[in-house]
């Protein structure tokens, strides 16, 4: 069992107590790991990494918070945790996703898999693909169980994974295996996108 305690700026572990010179400016979690970004835009995971979202590389959990070394040097500057996969928004608006991937949460094409996890899974963070070339800016970034939501810089709503509770759409695909823009009420300016467990909800002006 992994568990935390979060208090301003520290992150505090079971084994471990970070770094007094690093400050935490951000923290989520999903169903067995965990994810936290610096003030200095650097990510940190721990946790159970069996489907990869530690990020690591590798299958193996983690029980100390160990950085994403496939993201150093790059400037991050907001995170998500979803079930068993991640996410990270570079500075520029640059979309990083890895972790399990069995209903398309990371809008990356489906791998063979690792050790034949079920789905497949990328375990380290690869850049998020956009349908026919879009010259995607993206601002803001949520993360469900098996789905993921994000706002781009012109506030149109895109979201890949798991659909079967309609969290991305009223159509009847089960599955949206790439980013697909998703349908906005009509007159409705999104400031904000939220992700639950099986919902989305869009805070609009």
């Amino acid at each position: 069992m992994f568990f935390s305690i979060f208090y301003p700026g520290t992150v505090y572990t079971p084994s471990v107590l970070t770094s007094p010179k690093i400050v935490v400016k951000d923290v989520a979690c999903g169903r067995e790991h965990g994810i936290f970004l610096t003030q200095t835009g650097v990510v940190y995971t721990w946790g159970g990494g069996g489907r990869g979202q530690l990020g690591s590389g590798s299958l193996e959990s983690s029980e100390e918070p160990v950085e994403v070394a496939a993201l150093s040097g790059l400037k991050i500057v907001a995170i998500a945790a979803g079930g068993w996969h991640s996410c990270a928004l570079a500075e520029g608006g640059i979309l990083y996703g890895w972790g399990w991937n069995k209903q398309g949460q990371l809008g990356l094409p489906l791998s063979p898999g690792i050790k034949n996890v079920e789905g497949g899974v990328e375990a380290e963070p690869k850049v998020v693909e956009w349908p026919n070339d879009i010259d995607a800016t993206v601002e803001q970034i949520a993360c469900g169980t098996c789905h993921t939501v994000v706002m781009l810089d012109d506030k149109t709503v895109w979201g890949c994974g798991w659909n079967y509770w309609g969290q991305l759409s009223d159509e009847e695909a089960i599955n949206f295996f790439s980013m697909t823009q998703l349908k906005v009420p009509e007159g409705a300016h999104v400031k904000h996108v939220v992700c639950g467990a099986w919902n989305t909800a869009l805070l609009c002006s």
